[in-house]
């Protein structure tokens, strides 16, 4: 999501945290990231979204910083049908999250100020009730994912197919089947006449108006935004 090179640079009187973001179950280096977070002062914020039962030698992606956030969205691994989760082990910041979560309301029975800005969070009961059931299934669907990586890893060899890697054997878990393919175009037509969907890779974060910045240079870029195309990955 981000070479971790140019953190550094890019960080003014401003800054309040880093916010890394484990694509497709891959971990960004949370080791590099923590060192310069000590040395500015800065929280470290784990997106790992698409990362849920990924992990490394340090354990689970998503629990090595600050605060981690997940995702249960449909294409996830597993779904709740939308919304989300975080994680923390500072009891500070927990509360906190609780607060921001329910209006910022200390007992929502019996509530005497509002104590600063807070929003309506809140889980519900049927979205968790589903969450759990899900839980039970993870383990195959982690298995099913891995194995529909590992099928195109040694099948598809073509010199116009890159598959992006994941290190799926060491805990790593790809939810989408990533790659860089010549042509792109028309291998999407193509694979839409045998009726197989497929979907670009999402389109340049640096050139949205509310962010582009004309004096900053993001050489790869262009790379994954003309080039990337998701395979089909999805549990049927």
């Amino acid at each position: 999501n981000f070479n971790e090179d140019l953190i550094e640079a890019n960080i003014t009187k401003k800054t309040k945290a880093i916010l890394a973001v484990h694509l497709n179950g891959k971990m960004t280096n949370i080791v590099k990231i923590k060192k310069i977070c000590r040395k500015y002062k800065l929280k470290f914020i784990e997106d790992a979204a698409q990362a849920f039962g990924s992990k490394n030698l340090r354990g689970y992606l998503g629990t090595q910083s600050d605060i981690g956030c997940f995702s249960l969205s449909i294409p996830k691994i597993i779904t709740t049908g939308q919304g989300g989760f975080v994680v923390t082990n500072n009891n500070r910041i927990a509360e906190k999250m609780k607060l921001i979560r329910t209006h910022s309301i200390l007992n929502v029975n019996n509530f005497e100020k509002w104590n600063y800005l807070g929003f309506n969070f809140r889980y519900t009961d049927i979205q968790a009730s589903i969450g759990i059931e899900q839980l039970k299934i993870i383990n195959k669907r982690k298995k099913s994912l891995i194995d529909i990586y590992k099928k195109y890893r040694d099948k598809l060899v073509n010199k116009n197919f890159k598959l992006i890697p994941v290190d799926v054997d060491n805990g790593e878990i790809p939810i989408y089947a990533e790659f860089l393919v010549n042509n792109r175009n028309n291998v999407i037509h193509y694979l839409q006449n045998k009726n197989i969907e497929t979907r670009p890779f999402y389109p340049n974060l640096n050139k949205a108006k509310y962010l582009y910045d004309s004096n900053q240079v993001l050489k790869d870029d262009n790379l994954y935004s003309k080039k990337g195309l998701f395979l089909p990955s999805g549990p049927d």
